[in-house]
């Protein structure tokens, strides 16, 4: 049976001037970044770790992702999400995995590098962790959608209420 493959992708730490959480310095989050990586291989999972820019070639190295290899799911990192300033990015690159990733890709959303495993599914891809309002990311024929399960409510601290 070939392993899952999952696809991590987050900001390039090194071009955020000022992190949201001062904090999360650059290596600390690539550290995390490599640390939840291993803990999805050891898992059984294949991880493809994918850095984007702020938005000048974003799209179409995400293109060139999904176009080049199938991922059985996606994780679209927090930094990506929930900082004001990348907001209009995230929308683009959720409409890349809609238009290019398989329909029985799971999406899944972290709150910071050190939950990647768990956003996705670590115990297993059949389910995902999607802890994004219905403001950003509706359900739709082509992507599934997951509602929140309740061992992660408390993930919607770090999201912008709805109004």
């Amino acid at each position: 049976m070939a392993r899952a493959c999952v696809l991590l992708v987050g900001l390039d730490p090194d071009i955020v001037d000022k992190p949201p959480v001062p904090e999360l310095t650059a290596a600390k989050v690539r550290a995390d970044v490599e640390a939840e990586s291993a803990k999805l291989e050891t898992l059984g999972y294949t991880v493809k770790s994918l850095l984007v820019d702020d938005g000048k070639t974003a799209e179409v190295v995400l293109t060139a992702a999904l176009t080049t290899s199938r991922y059985d799911c996606i994780m679209i990192g927090a930094g990506l999400r929930v900082v004001p300033p990348y907001l209009l990015l995230f929308e683009k690159l959720i409409n890349v995995v809609h238009r290019h990733a398989p329909v029985s890709t799971t999406l899944c959303f972290n709150s910071n590098p050190s939950d990647t495993a768990e956003a996705c599914g670590a115990l297993g891809l059949d389910h995902c962790v999607a802890d994004i309002t219905q403001m950003l990311l509706t359900p739709s024929a082509s992507t599934p959608y997951c509602p929140i399960p309740p061992s992660v409510a408390p993930r919607q601290r770090f999201l912008r209420k709805a109004q």
